[in-house]
């Protein structure tokens, strides 16, 4: 299913299909992931849960962290100065 996605955003995504493969996340859960959300050392993604659930930590798998990595590298400019943006905010520079 990952291998399928194309178009301009191909990176951010593959990303986001297995960030919500992965995670279990809705829409609105995915979208809602921002760079700060993300413990880079220890490979953890905080997830706010909606309708009544309960925020969690996950742990982020090798594949899924590369994807991640790859994503920040490529837009790293505006995620140093704005960590609060969601994965979905960004647009290739």
């Amino acid at each position: 299913m990952v291998k399928a996605v194309s178009g301009r955003n191909v990176q951010r995504d593959r990303l986001m299909i297995l960030l919500a493969y992965r995670h279990g996340l809705r829409v609105s859960e995915l979208t809602d992931v921002r760079w700060s959300d993300v413990d880079f050392q220890n490979a953890r993604l905080h997830v706010r849960r909606l309708k009544n659930g309960l925020p969690t930590t996950q742990p982020l798998q090798g594949d899924t962290l590369r994807l991640v990595l790859a994503h920040r590298y490529r837009f790293s400019p505006v995620v140093q100065h704005q960590p609060d943006l969601g994965f979905a905010a960004f647009k290739p520079l």
